[in-house]
């Protein structure tokens, strides 16, 4: 939650500096790029849609941005596809944190105690299908 509270309030700062940019641009000046590298961003972590919204630019430019990034970020790492659960009691984890993130962005944080191994590996498996 607060993560998204972060984001929207840097959502809304980011608006406020492209409308100051509006008011003193001449003609048709391109939005510059550090404008565009933080509406990308924000958008890759609230979504395409609620950022091009909520900042007034071109949804289909803005998506272009951010599937380009997609590809750079998956290009240069490397994806897990196997995590071994080491414990050091032979069925549960006494006490762990973990985050998952699927292929599509989508992000988990677990935090337990006394977990049997099978659970957490069923719950992750069942989260990136």
């Amino acid at each position: 939650m607060a993560d998204t509270s972060r984001l929207n309030l840097d959502l809304q700062e980011l608006a406020k500096k492209l409308d100051a940019w509006r008011e003193t641009r001449q003609g048709r000046q391109r939005i510059p790029e550090e404008l565009w590298s933080e509406a990308v961003r924000l958008a890759a972590q609230l979504g395409v849609c609620k950022t091009a919204r909520a900042l007034r630019v071109d949804y289909a430019d803005l998506k272009k941005r951010v599937d380009a990034l997609n590809i750079q970020v998956a290009s240069t790492k490397a994806e897990a596809t196997f995590v071994e659960l080491i414990s050091p009691v032979a069925t549960n984890i006494c006490e762990c944190a973990v985050e998952v993130q699927t292929s599509g962005r989508a992000i988990m944080r677990i935090a337990m105690k006394n977990v049997p191994t099978l659970a957490l590996s069923s719950i992750i498996r069942d989260f990136v299908g």
